[in-house]
């Protein structure tokens, strides 16, 4: 009787060991990708002082297009529109609004995703139009109503970024809180054992 409630602690301890294991290799994964996520690669980066600008993109793919600039200072959101063309064939390359602007800040700047695209490998010409969205139409009544401040256009630009799938992104989070509930799990039969 005693070597069988020796050898279920034992057990239990190992299980308990396993699961923190688990956890921390989960939240480890997890956290890793939410980092690459967030450091995505430069393609291209348009000041928002010039009017156009001409990238290549070597690698067939999904891309973003992000507004960069200074924490904390009004952005040119809703004053302008954008145009991408393959410089090759002239076609228009379709750009895919989110429903939700994805942002990232740091402790000086910030930068929100704006549009996706699917681009093939050539050379392409980026250009900003008058032909605002009727949402960040919106943002500026808004962002004027709030600030009288004017825009400093040397503080912005349009960076072109590697664009990871929503998918991978998903899988990310979910490994975190899997490994967190994994660990807390397992602290809490450790406790009540």
């Amino acid at each position: 009787m005693y070597d069988e409630t020796y050898e279920d602690i034992v057990k239990e301890k190992n299980m308990n060991y396993l699961l923190i294991l688990m956890g921390i290799s989960l939240l480890i994964i997890g956290i890793r990708c939410i980092l690459q996520f967030v450091n995505t690669k430069i393609v291209y980066e348009l000041p928002y002082c010039d009017d156009e600008g001409i990238f290549t993109i070597y690698n067939r793919g999904k891309y973003g297009l992000w507004l960069s600039g200074t924490l904390f200072k009004k952005s040119p959101l809703g004053d302008f529109g954008i145009e991408i063309v393959n410089q090759k064939t002239g076609e228009y390359i379709p750009l895919k609004r989110n429903l939700i602007h994805t942002s990232i800040n740091g402790f000086k700047t910030s930068r929100m995703l704006l549009y996706t695209f699917q681009a093939e490998e050539g050379t392409y010409i980026i250009s900003f139009t008058s032909t605002e969205n009727f949402r960040d139409k919106i943002t500026v009544l808004i962002k004027n109503m709030v600030s009288k401040k004017s825009v400093d256009n040397y503080s912005f630009s349009i960076q072109i970024r590697t664009h990871p799938s929503i998918y991978i992104l998903t899988i990310c989070f979910l490994s975190i809180i899997l490994g967190v509930k994994l660990i807390t799990s397992a602290i809490f039969l450790w406790i009540s054992s």
